[in-house]
């Protein structure tokens, strides 16, 4: 009786969900393609044949999670076009309240892909170019639907008269990179060891024997003055 053939995606699967385990407890530089084989049960030839270096590896990973993200965005502008559907500041929150959650969900992820070894113009004229142009579409495909979400949000929002010139003065750019700076400082700041002494007073902490605080109602308030700032 013939051995059943491998599952391929199955087996490509395996690999990522193993070379993201790696990149959690020992970050980019604990990925290497020997370890991977180890944690994934098989030769390293065999790791070869699915993935042909690291940056491939790094590259898929890359692409899964601003998939992910487009996803939950997609999902989350959904909910917020529902005839319950409050404010635009309020959908607009509610939308990076959501992406709030899943970056700290997957931190690690996170943090390597908004501080990448590599970027798309590394990978130019290489043969991983094409993938490099895959997750550069994905990354840009997550940014868009924010940007987008943002405009909608602008536009929906009531404008008086003295307050056009300065309104259109900061444009729609500086609007997002502000909300998108606000927001990663926010997401790496609440998951950092010095967030208990930035996000409270002197007495306070000393009261609170310097312990830190659950800092997910901080991040959420915090993200609710980012939001009215950029629509302001």
């Amino acid at each position: 009786m013939a051995r059943p053939k491998p599952d391929e995606d199955a087996a490509r699967a395996l690999i990522l969900e193993k070379a993201t385990g790696l990149v959690v407890k020992g970050g980019f530089d604990a990925l290497t393609m020997k370890q991977l084989a180890v944690d994934s049960s098989m030769a390293v030839g065999k790791l070869y044949r699915f993935f042909p270096s690291k940056d491939a590896i790094f590259l898929e990973l890359e692409i899964d999670f601003f998939r992910k993200v487009a996803t939950l965005l997609e999902s989350a502008l959904a909910l917020t076009e529902s005839p319950d559907s409050k404010d635009p500041a309020d959908r607009l929150q509610q939308m990076l309240t959501a992406f709030y959650h899943f970056a700290s969900e997957h931190l690690d992820i996170y943090r390597l892909v908004t501080s990448p070894p590599k970027v798309f113009r590394d990978y130019i004229g290489t043969p991983l170019e094409q993938l490099a142009k895959e997750e550069l579409e994905a990354a840009m495909l997550a940014i868009n639907s924010l940007r987008d979400f943002l405009a909608a949000a602008l536009g929906a929002r009531p404008i008086g008269e003295q307050e056009k010139a300065d309104y259109v003065q900061w444009s729609l750019q500086d609007r997002f990179l502000f909300l998108i700076n606000g927001l990663h400082g926010i997401i790496l700041n609440s998951h950092s060891r010095i967030f208990p002494y930035v996000s409270r007073s002197g007495a306070e902490l000393a009261d609170n024997r310097y312990e830190a605080d659950d800092p997910v109602p901080v991040a959420q308030q915090q993200i609710k003055h980012l939001v009215r700032a950029a629509l302001a």
